[in-house]
């Protein structure tokens, strides 16, 4: 038996606008939320990439493999 999934690429795929959900529930407030959580998300994950190191190779100083 041969299983076909479809899963959409971007909204568009959904929906003929491409917007989803019910906008009259939405208020500058919320809007204001999402905008900061998803600012403070970047924020850190690029303060993560640029303090990441690359961890040193495990070196034993009295191995016999040298």
């Amino acid at each position: 038996m041969v299983h076909i999934y479809h899963f959409a690429w971007t909204t568009r795929d959904l929906t003929r606008s491409g917007g989803l959900g019910d906008p009259t529930v939405a208020t500058k407030e919320k809007g204001d939320r999402i905008l900061e959580s998803v600012s403070d998300g970047w924020v850190k994950a690029i303060a993560d990439i640029y303090k990441f190191r690359q961890p040193q190779a495990w070196h034993n100083r009295n191995s016999t493999l040298n």
